[in-house]
């Protein structure tokens, strides 16, 4: 028997429920690896023309070119990446593999805080769901998972770093806009008194604010224009989607 210990929790395990965690998480990574090999759906050519424009007209002004429904941290992450890896689907999907990981490691480490079994953290680490949707299709909703999984974990003792975590993912897409008033109500609602919920609130939205504060600095330092941000938010808030024109909700549920 391998006694592993979650926090506080001491939990037994056999030898091979490990063994079992093991392989499948290795079978996962297998297969997001082979995925790169994939173009992906045809959004993933929409990915390379941002590197295009990153190229051309520089990573802040290139952004006022493209037409997708997309706040700026998805552009200019296409165009980091593209610096190592060129501008090519690869790229795109090694960037996609790379949350994908760092999601898979922060759903485990979520599953141990919470003293879920192993089974439950590897099942929830390499939902094929997920490893569908991202490494093989090529979807960028997986870039917002780690920062939202991060940004709950931290809600009640880190208030102000939980707002950072949770204001750079609507700057990648901007559907966690939607879960703005229950990320606030989790991260007051475990203080005992009005006083303290009231300060709570405020570091919160403090540390969102400074995210939103940053973007609009660099893109004015930069030359850009806040009102392409003002429009490329319009433009998500009237995507037709099952949402009904919300920030295309049926993501939502996704995640």
């Amino acid at each position: 028997m391998v006694r592993v210990t979650l926090l506080a929790q001491s939990v037994t395990l056999k030898p091979w429920a490990l063994l079992g965690a093991g392989v499948t998480v290795s079978c996962a990574l297998v297969a997001a690896l082979l995925a790169l090999r994939f173009p992906g759906t045809p959004d993933v050519p929409g990915w390379v023309w941002w590197m295009d424009l990153a190229a051309q007209h520089g990573p802040i002004r290139g952004y006022g070119y493209q037409h997708f429904p997309y706040p700026p941290g998805s552009f200019e992450l296409m165009w980091l990446f593209s610096l190592v890896w060129g501008r090519t689907y690869i790229a795109a999907k090694v960037c996609i593999l790379g949350f994908w990981c760092a999601t898979a490691v922060v759903t485990l480490l979520t599953a141990r805080r919470l003293n879920a079994p192993l089974w439950l953290g590897v099942a929830l680490a390499v939902n094929p769901a997920i490893l569908l949707n991202g490494p093989f299709l090529g979807f960028l909703d997986i870039l917002i998972a780690p920062f939202l999984l991060l940004a709950l974990l931290t809600a009640t003792k880190r208030p102000f770093i939980s707002g950072i975590l949770f204001g750079v993912a609507p700057l990648l897409k901007w559907q966690p806009i939607i879960l703005l008033p229950f990320f606030l109500a989790f991260a007051c609602v475990s203080e005992p008194t009005l006083r303290l919920r009231s300060a709570h609130f405020v570091r919160w939205l403090g540390g969102c604010a400074l995210c939103v504060g940053v973007l609009c600095a660099g893109y004015v330092v930069d030359g850009g224009s806040i009102a392409v941000l003002i429009a490329a938010l319009h433009d998500g808030l009237s995507y037709p989607m099952v949402s009904g024109n919300a920030l295309n909700l049926n993501w939502v549920r996704f995640i």
